[in-house]
């Protein structure tokens, strides 16, 4: 049981409900030597939808469809209980598990934050009750399953930047298509449908009951939590209900469907109806999706968190350079990345950035690549934006342009001033003193000899930074072989290095 549950740990976290339910399922009719499995979760009023199920026939599961969250049955009860129950079969009947020696239903709540939330329960066959151990495994499956549930990802809206226009464009969309509308008595529990609604959410009208049972059972297993905690959100705090999520058509296909409502109370607060509308939102779905590819592919990275700093989408380019997968990062906190904690300042300039609402840039090293990048923090509604562009060789090259800058200013300088001293020397000596201030520094030499040709010897015309036994060593010496008798005098500029001084006088340079 142990291993099971570790194996179950290792699950990235941000995985879809109907795989957590299917993995769920899986290790629970395994551990425990069961029949087959299923989930039940908790919709408006008293009903019980199944949204998973493994190795049971579909003439067991279809009575199991929509149940009664007050009923007898094993899922009702562990959910009005809150605990675990266990439910023999006692006899057969219509829709009812078979009357083997031991067979019986064994069901726990499954629970979110104060409330029961849903029902996973498991058909044993003729070993009969769970053991006690089998019993906390159950119990510790259940809990998982819930943890895994908040972490999954809100299946409407993976990741929506802000276009500008959105709101006209969707005005002028709902005018070109078919809208239903609907009114749903909260106490009582029926739901009404005009003929656009029976359309929109797949409906014939001899199937329809005027239930709530009847929308429930259309819509998508992965969209169906988050929807009906969207329901009771609005009702809880006398907001408006939106929601995004698919529904089931006639040709057993899904389609994205759109829908807004809001609830009356009476005058002691309590919910008597909730009217809304519905729409289909294919298009404007599709739209989003191109966007989100483009975004996936763009060769910036691109990092989008909540209100919480938690991550809801990252980019091909982004993974790359965090060295994670999207697995990885969604859901992540993003102070727990590794490469983020790297980042000097970085939580506190997001922090600031999104309460001040203002966008903030930087240059930062992700990681120990030696790579540098510069990150733009935009913050908007729904949370902040993370832009990561490579600018290493960009840097690079600004660098050194600037150092080409610099140093040609420099050499201008120099130039300029040295200039200016040369139109003061009125002396040989003034001119290779003020050449020798001037021109030694960059070379990182310490003298200047300045020799004159005359003939086939060369003669000292001025010098610096030469002690005068070298200078009176170096006067008058033959000229290089190249120095032939009769050429016109030419002065010949030598500078000197502290290695080739240590020479001695001998080796002038």
């Amino acid at each position: 049981m142990n291993a099971r549950l570790a194996l179950l740990a290792a699950v990235d976290p941000g995985v879809t409900e109907s795989e957590v339910f299917r993995l769920a399922l899986q290790h629970a009719v395994a551990e425990l030597g069961a029949l087959g499995g299923a989930i039940h979760l908790r919709g408006p009023m008293s009903a019980l939808r199944l949204v998973s199920s493994t190795g049971l026939p579909p003439a067991l599961t279809r009575p199991w469809e929509i149940i009664d969250q007050e009923g007898p049955t094993a899922p009702a009860r562990a959910l009005h209980q809150g605990s675990g129950v266990w439910v023999p079969v006692q006899s057969a009947s219509a829709g009812q598990v078979p009357a083997w020696p031991g067979t019986g239903l064994a069901a726990v709540p499954v629970s979110g934050g104060d409330r029961s939330i849903g029902t996973l329960t498991v058909l044993m066959g003729d070993q009969g009750e769970p053991s006690p151990r089998q019993w906390t495994f159950l119990r510790d499956l259940a809990a998982w399953t819930e943890e895994r549930m908040r972490q999954a990802p809100p299946p409407s809206r993976p990741f929506q930047p802000e276009l500008s226009g959105n709101r006209d464009r969707l005005r002028q969309a709902l005018k070109e298509v078919s809208v239903g509308s609907w009114d749903w008595d909260i106490q009582g529990g029926e739901l009404i449908w005009d003929e656009a609604a029976l359309e929109l959410y797949g409906t014939r009208p001899e199937d329809y009951t005027a239930r709530v049972e009847n929308w429930m059972a259309c819509v998508h297993p992965d969209d169906l939590a988050p929807t009906l905690d969207a329901v009771d959100r609005a009702i809880r705090e006398h907001g408006v209900f939106e929601a995004e999520y698919r529904v089931r058509r006639l040709d057993g296909t899904y389609g994205w469907t759109r829908a807004r409502a809001r609830a009356t109370y009476d005058e002691h607060g309590e919910p008597l109806r909730m009217i809304g509308v519905g729409w289909e939102s294919d298009e404007s779905r599709t739209a989003r999706d191109a966007l989100s590819r483009a975004l996936r592919h763009m060769s910036d990275g691109f990092l989008a968190v909540d209100d919480e700093w938690r991550i809801t989408f990252a980019n091909l380019e982004a993974e790359r350079t965090l060295g994670l997968s999207e697995e990885e990062l969604f859901g992540r906190l993003l102070w727990e990345l590794p490469s983020a904690r790297d980042v000097p300042g970085l939580e506190d300039r997001c922090r600031k950035a999104a309460a001040e609402e203002k966008p903030v840039g930087f240059d930062a090293r992700v990681g120990d690549t030696g790579r540098r990048y510069h990150l733009r923090v935009v913050p908007g509604p729904d949370g902040v934006t993370l832009y990561i562009t490579d600018v290493t060789e960009k840097r690079q090259h600004e660098e050194e342009r600037r150092a080409s800058e610099r140093s040609a200013a420099q050499r201008a300088a120099r130039i300029a001033e040295l200039t200016a001293a040369l139109a003061k020397a009125t002396t040989s000596q003034d001119v290779v003193a003020a050449v020798a201030r001037r021109v030694l520094p960059p070379f990182a030499a310490t003298g200047l000899l300045v020799q004159a040709i005359e003939g086939d010897r060369l003669y000292n015309v001025g010098a610096d930074g030469y002690p005068d036994d070298f200078l009176t060593a170096v006067d008058g010496r033959p000229g290089c072989p190249a120095t032939r008798p009769g050429t016109s005098s030419s002065p010949v500029c030598r500078c000197s290095s502290p290695r080739s001084r240590s020479t001695g006088p001998a080796t002038p340079t």
